[in-house]
């Protein structure tokens, strides 16, 4: 802020007039300093959020002392960015349909639970970081349930809890699992062969990975967290009950309940990815003819754009339905599929359906929710 500054000279008229009248005027009165304006102390700038990614929770340097090889990938499968500053919830994750389209639900489910994933590989080594906020009990559930049948890492003193080691699976593999608040970290080495004498500096690698990853997350704070859902009438009907009375209105038959599950088109090996679709609150209803996946709160990351092996959107005009379309596997149209958003969630029909039975059960369903 700039200072304006003056002097002002005003001569008294009455002095004057004496002056002039040959009479001494009055003493001067004693000279006022000039007011000085203050200065506003700076206010101190908030710095910017710290945004987790992959660059700050494995930095270079640490890569390198593991495998100057290491290579970041780019987020596929099952992969979710970090959260971003700039990037829309629906730009982080890669919504693949290779496996059919339970998948990509899956995805967009994992991604609501606020789960988000960095990896990196070289020639016959892979690495991996994953995140998953409020997860205490799945964290508390994995440690339970899970052993180490190569090494133990005991003794680790990360985060408020923390346990791993190395074990025969899918391959060898090596891990060490932190909760830290209630924010579950995971970080996971592929080193090929493994054993108990080369298990030690494994474990060094993936300390360094655990300590850089917590220092970012908890300086993130709220940022690292899951999707806070709209109200809404699924909150209500968390059952497969609005599926049923939408399939006894078009059939007309009493029929047999639709089995409820947990969508579960996850990787066996990455107890994070699970949880986080667990906690999401997306679920499966499955019947002899068809299958309903149903993502709450979904429509936070609309549209939801496919990459890979899929048809072209077909937009379809459903009652109680928005951005209803019609969708394909590429490879092979007799897998499709219709889609849309009722009630903020997104609702997958796919099964031995015809695109008219599926648009049926589909508009049956938003009708179904609202009564």
């Amino acid at each position: 802020m700039s200072l304006r500054q003056g002097a002002i000279l005003a001569v008294s008229a009455v002095g004057v007039a004496l002056l002039l009248s040959g009479c001494t005027p009055p003493p001067p009165s004693a000279p006022t300093a000039a007011p000085v304006a203050s200065v506003a102390p700076t206010p101190t700038s908030t710095p910017p959020p710290k945004y987790p990614t992959c660059a700050t929770m494995a930095p270079s340097s640490v890569l390198a002392a593991i495998d100057p090889g290491l290579v970041l990938q780019a987020p596929g499968g099952y992969g979710i960015a970090p959260p971003a500053e700039s990037a829309a919830p629906n730009a982080r994750a890669v919504f693949m349909t290779a496996v059919y389209p339970p998948s990509a639900s899956t995805v967009l489910a994992g991604l609501q639970a606020g789960y988000f994933d960095c990896g990196w590989s070289s020639p016959g080594f892979g690495l991996s970081v994953a995140v998953l906020p409020d997860s205490s009990a799945a964290f508390a559930s994995y440690t339970s349930s899970t052993a180490y049948d190569i090494a133990s890492f005991d003794g680790l003193g990360l985060g408020d809890r923390s346990f791993g080691g190395c074990k025969n699976g899918d391959g060898q593999s090596c891990e060490i699992e932190t909760l830290t608040g209630s924010t579950w970290i995971a970080a996971v080495s592929s080193p090929g062969a493994v054993s108990a004498v080369t298990a030690p500096a494994v474990r060094a690698n993936l300390e360094a990975i655990i300590r850089s990853t917590i220092a970012v997350v908890n300086a993130a704070g709220p940022i690292v967290s899951a999707q806070q859902q709209p109200p809404s009438r699924w909150q209500s009907h968390g059952d497969c009950s609005a599926i049923d009375t939408a399939v006894r209105s078009i059939t007309g038959s009493a029929g047999g309940a639709a089995e409820k599950r947990i969508l579960d088109y996850t990787d066996a090996y990455d107890p994070l990815f699970r949880a986080a679709v667990a906690q999401s609150g997306a679920f499966d209803c499955v019947d002899t003819e068809s299958s309903v996946t149903v993502v709450p709160g979904a429509d936070v990351t609309a549209p939801m754009v496919y990459t890979s092996d899929t048809t072209e959107p077909v937009t379809v005009g459903l009652p109680g339905v928005v951005s209803a379309r019609d969708l394909c596997v590429a490879s092979g149209t007799t897998a499709c599929w219709t889609e849309g958003y009722i009630d903020h969630a997104l609702v997958t029909v796919s099964g031995d359906l015809s695109a008219a039975g599926r648009h049926a059960e589909l508009a049956a369903i938003a009708l179904a929710l609202a009564g």
